[in-house]
């Protein structure tokens, strides 16, 4: 009668109170720790995290089957079922495999920037603009002198100051062709004549490569196309 009265107590104990057991193990790559993995038990809300030597410990687990997943930046996530008895803190060391990440194709390609791109540092002047601005004598340059952040050294001179810069620092092209000095009378009027070209393009900054390495601004100027009929 006394040994029936024990067994009943002691399965009332172990329903009461279940039975735990622990899991610890230190988790690698390549033979090195890893410090900073992540630990979870699935469908639980128990976790940890291994420590600066690789390390884990997780305590209380429940007695049976649990399944562990292992994760880590740049690493593949590993998924571990262990079996856990009551009272023993089994081992379980881990070791993750690098993980190759694979990047969308990158495709450079090189597209030259257009002079009708809307941009503050690109400007356009229509050639016939310059017939009918008051103050600039139909020249293509003093025309370009009245547009803001553009001036002229004095009065009497057609050449162009952008940003403060000298005259001397600015591009002045015309067919692709670098012109060196585009004044006439002693820098009083330029040599683009409003009748005889048909584009204008002045950029006062960020110039594409192709125009070299020049401080302040570059003035692109192309001719109209000739024609053998008269007209």
């Amino acid at each position: 009668m006394y040994k029936f009265v024990v067994l009943i107590a002691l399965f009332s104990f172990s329903t009461v109170f279940p039975q735990f057991g622990g899991l610890k193990g230190i988790v690698s790559a390549d033979g090195e720790p890893l410090p900073g993995v992540t630990i979870r038990v699935l469908d639980t809300k128990s976790g940890t995290v291994t420590n600066s030597d690789g390390y884990y410990e997780l305590k209380n687990l429940p007695v049976g089957k649990i399944k562990l997943q292992f994760t880590y930046v740049g690493y593949l996530t590993i998924d571990k079922t262990v079996t856990i008895e009551a009272g023993r803190i089994l081992t379980a060391n881990i070791s993750l495999t690098e993980k190759n990440l694979e990047l969308d194709e990158i495709v450079i390609s090189d597209k030259a920037r257009d002079a009708s791109d809307t941009e503050t540092s690109i400007i356009d002047l229509e050639p016939e603009q310059a017939k009918v601005l008051p103050g600039a004598g139909e020249d293509v340059l003093r025309t370009l002198q009245a547009l803001p952040g553009i001036l002229a050294p004095n009065d009497f001179s057609s050449q162009l100051v952008v940003r403060g810069s000298g005259p001397d620092q600015n591009l002045i092209i015309i067919d692709n062709v670098e012109i060196f000095n585009p004044y006439r009378l002693y820098g009083f009027i330029s040599m683009f004549n409003p009748d005889a070209v048909s584009d204008i393009t002045l950029i006062t900054g960020g110039f594409p490569v192709k125009y070299g390495d020049r401080l302040s601004a570059v003035l692109d100027v192309s001719n109209r196309e000739g024609t053998s009929k008269k007209l």
